[in-house]
């Protein structure tokens, strides 16, 4: 008997022994095992993705009102076990059916092994044959004493299968944490008050065809759409070179959502390019195992946004050129605003915001409400004192567009002068939405940088 067999018969021993312990005064166990063939039985791959999995039954059968009880994970010669003690079930026929639901439902069934002992440590058989993972119409046992395939065959099948449910894995879970950084960051945009010209909690600012709720159901209506983005760049073929296009299909999708939700009321079109953008970049990078550090960062929006501004303000060959176009003719790359941003990689995000942010993070605890609502304002005042909005270079010249970031600027530090700043835009009907945007832009980067590793 060789070496390396011994020890994995010993570790089978060793695993009877703790499925004794764990069956002590309960009525049954449940184990969940990779089925790799050959040796060693795991790598870094099985190690990293296992515990996904054991959550994943976990969860299942406690959906089906399975009680759990003591639970063991092992890691030894003969692979990677989870056993869990089962305190209460209808009985071990249902709880073998469950079982082996969760099994062939998983995206990985054929290399899954979950077993029901009862207590006496027997397995609970249905008595069905699995099917072999190579040749479907065929089962894992007859293949396996004609000798169809071999080992190496089968590992190779094996592992690439756990590696395109890794991929999948990491996806959705990036993906779902960054939907819910980018809801808190426009919720949290919303409900600062007051906020100078801009719809808050209790005032709608310069805009009179919308309020706080109108922002509510944009934010919602936009919520389960920023998943789209990030897993965008987990497709095979994506690269930064086309990134663009695929930003702007799934931006335009989302725009209709927005304005389906706020009859026609254009609330958080600016937003949806912006934060589309940031959404996409941060998962490419983790995608591609990068730092997410601030130049990594930029680099990935700069070459997403490579060229921008030429591209789409420069003379075009329509009749009527936009809103934009006509700022950028007058003013230049002062009036280029959210393309400039986002092809120099959001400065005003990164240089400005940001760094006041987090010089201030002390405050940033949602459980003070006061302290967090006054270094959200300040920011906001550092975005908007820092910010050339073309809207308001637009339909206010530049005289008036300079004398908001002054006022802004003065009100950073001093009380007093926010209200000369809400008086201003109360009375030339100013409201520096571009400002607003960017610091939801700023707060979903906090909170990348703090809460994804």
């Amino acid at each position: 008997m060789s070496s390396e067999l011994h020890k994995i018969l010993q570790a089978r021993e060793e695993r009877a022994q703790k499925r004794s312990e764990i069956l002590a005064g309960s009525i049954a166990s449940v184990s969940l095992s990779l089925n790799i063939p050959s040796y060693p039985k795991h790598n870094a791959l099985c190690r990293q993705v296992f515990p996904w999995i054991v959550e994943e039954l976990k969860i299942h059968l406690l959906a089906h009102r399975v009680d759990l009880g003591m639970e063991e994970m092992i890691t030894d010669k003969a692979g990677l076990l989870y056993l869990v003690a089962i305190e209460k079930s209808d009985d071990l026929k249902s709880l073998k059916n469950i079982t082996e639901s969760f099994e062939s439902n998983h995206s990985v069934s054929r290399i899954l092994d979950v077993d029901v002992y009862d207590e006496q440590a027997k397995p609970v058989s249905s008595g069905k044959k699995k099917p072999c993972i190579i040749c479907k119409d065929c089962s894992a046992v007859e293949c396996m004493r004609e000798q169809r395939h071999d080992y190496e065959e089968l590992r190779v099948k094996m592992f690439s299968m756990l590696e395109g449910y890794q991929v999948r894995h990491r996806a959705m879970e990036v993906s779902e944490k960054l939907s819910e950084l980018c809801s808190r960051a426009l919720l949290y945009e919303v409900s600062l008050s007051p906020k100078p010209g801009l719809v808050d909690y209790y005032d709608s600012g310069s805009h009179k065809d919308m309020n706080y709720y109108s922002f509510l159901n944009s934010t919602a209506a936009l919520a389960p759409l920023w998943k789209d983005f990030a897993l965008a760049a987990w497709k095979e073929k994506t690269n930064l070179s086309t990134a663009l296009t695929q930003i702007r299909v799934l931006g335009l999708k989302a725009e209709q959502r927005m304005f389906s939700a706020t009859r026609q009321v254009n609330t958080q079109k600016g937003l949806i390019f912006l934060l589309g953008i940031g959404v996409f970049s941060v998962s490419y990078l983790i995608k591609n195992n990068q730092e997410l550090n601030d130049l990594n960062i930029r680099n990935c929006i700069r070459e997403i946004c490579q060229d921008l501004v030429n591209t789409e303000l420069t003379a075009s060959s329509k009749k009527q050129a936009s809103h934009g176009e006509k700022t950028f003719l007058k003013y230049g790359i002062k009036g280029a605003g959210a393309r400039y941003e986002a092809q120099e990689g959001f400065p005003v995000v990164f240089e400005n915001a940001l760094p006041f942010l987090e010089q201030h993070q002390e405050k940033l605890d949602f459980q003070d409400k006061e302290a967090m609502g006054e270094v959200l304002s300040q920011t906001l005042l550092n975005i908007i004192s820092n910010t050339n909005d073309s809207n308001v270079l637009y339909r206010k010249g530049s005289e008036i567009a300079e004398k908001l970031k002054k006022l802004a600027s003065e009100a950073i530090d001093k009380k007093d002068n926010y209200n000369k700043l809400a008086t201003f835009c109360r009375e030339q009907q100013i409201s520096p939405g571009g400002s607003a945007d960017m610091l939801a832009v700023t707060l979903f980067f906090y909170d990348v940088k703090q809460e994804i590793d």
